[in-house]
C-alpha cells in the first residue's frame, strides 16, 4: 500500500479549496477509489493532510463524479498536491484507479 499520483506545479503555487474525482468506466464494487489522502507540500517531503475519505461511496460506480472540499483555512498555498491511497480500493485490492481529478482553487 503505498499507491498515489502527484502533481508538481513547478514556479507556482496553488490554494486547493475543492478537488473533483471522476471514477473509471467500471461496475460498482471494481477498482473504485475507496480509501486516501489528499495531501500539500512545498518540499516533496513534508506533507500536509487536507482531506481524507474512509470508505468513500460517492465513486463506487462507473464514471461517477463527486467534488469534495478541502480543509485550508489559512488558504496555504502548495507546490505539490498528491493523493495516496490509504486502503483497499472497492474490490478489495490495492490499486489506486479513477478516471480524472481536477482541483479547485486559485493558482498562483
Amino acid at each position: 500500500m503505498n499507491q498515489w499520483i502527484c502533481f508538481d506545479f513547478k514556479d507556482h503555487r496553488v490554494v486547493p479549496k475543492k478537488y473533483s474525482i471522476r471514477s473509471c468506466d467500471a461496475p460498482q464494487n471494481d477498482f473504485h477509489p475507496r480509501n486516501w489522502v489528499i495531501e500539500g507540500s512545498n518540499d516533496n517531503n513534508n506533507w500536509v493532510a487536507l482531506d481524507q475519505q474512509s470508505n468513500c461511496l460517492y465513486l463506487n460506480g462507473p464514471s461517477y463524479v463527486h467534488t469534495f472540499d478541502i480543509c485550508n483555512p489559512k488558504n496555504d498555498e502548495y507546490r505539490f498536491l498528491r493523493m495516496r491511497s490509504t486502503g483497499c480500493d472497492w474490490k478489495n485490492l490495492l490499486y489506486l484507479c479513477f478516471n480524472c481529478i481536477e482541483f479547485h482553487g486559485e493558482f498562483h
